[in-house]
């Protein structure tokens, strides 16, 4: 596949990160979830840690975006 061939198929830039922004959110709930059902400590240290990770990733794309972008009502 060319370089040119990979760009014009890659996702648009407000696609990527909306399917991002859900994901990370999908995977925050799942571990709070994690953290209070489970009894396992190693699962809740997991969790936690996913929660930190996906939020610490969401701030960064949000930084990484231009303000019209990392705030709809911006636009």
């Amino acid at each position: 596949t060319s370089p040119l061939a990979y760009a014009a198929s890659a996702p648009a830039t407000d696609d990527f990160v909306k399917k991002a922004v859900i994901s990370s959110e999908f995977e925050i709930v799942l571990s709070n979830l994690a953290l209070k059902k489970s009894r396992n400590e190693e699962v809740k240290a997991f969790a936690q840690k996913m929660i930190e990770d996906h939020r610490k990733a969401s701030a960064e794309l949000e930084d990484a975006l231009p303000e019209s972008e990392a705030n709809p009502a911006l636009a």
